[in-house]
């Protein structure tokens, strides 16, 4: 994953053959984001952020991962 102030960008594989993986397919896809400050790191090294704190903006948009 790369991580900038204005943008990020990550690759996936459009079927994980994983059940719990959301499959990327042709049509509407609603992507949630947020943008906050981390507050430390969980039991995986991953960052703890509060979604809904003071700073932090979220929202989602609706756009077409895949055209077939």
């Amino acid at each position: 994953m790369q991580i900038s102030p204005h943008q990020f960008s990550f690759r996936r594989s459009f079927d994980t053959c994983d059940p719990d993986d959301y499959l990327i397919e042709d049509g509407t896809t609603h992507v949630v984001w947020s943008v906050g400050r981390a507050e430390g790191v969980d039991e995986e090294g991953g960052p703890v952020v509060d979604l809904m704190g003071e700073g932090t903006e979220h929202g989602f948009a609706r756009t077409r991962l895949l055209k077939v």
